[in-house]
């Protein structure tokens, strides 16, 4: 697997959220996108608000590894999550 994943669990309390997030991520960070993903996860099942949980790469992958450590990376992923939570609330 590589490249970056944004979980989901409700459709109608975290899709929106989920979505605004993975259209930042998707216009490019470094890591191609692969979507969104439905995710029965605890910490999304179990929250009350609205909640993601966002693959940013897979360590398992020596590429997207490569790709993460760097701080030019982290940084346009920050910066891309914050847009994304700006296009929610916004």
């Amino acid at each position: 697997m590589s490249g970056t994943l944004t979980f989901f669990y409700s459709e109608n309390n975290d899709l929106r959220l989920a979505r605004s997030i993975e259209n930042r991520l998707r216009q490019g960070i470094g890591l191609k996108s692969n979507g969104l993903s439905f995710g029965d996860y605890h910490i999304l099942r179990e929250n009350s608000l609205p909640a993601t949980l966002v693959e940013l790469g897979f360590l398992s992958n020596r590429s997207d590894e490569s790709i993460v450590r760097t701080a030019s990376y982290q940084k346009k992923a920050a910066k891309a999550i914050a847009d994304g939570l700006a296009d929610y609330f916004d």
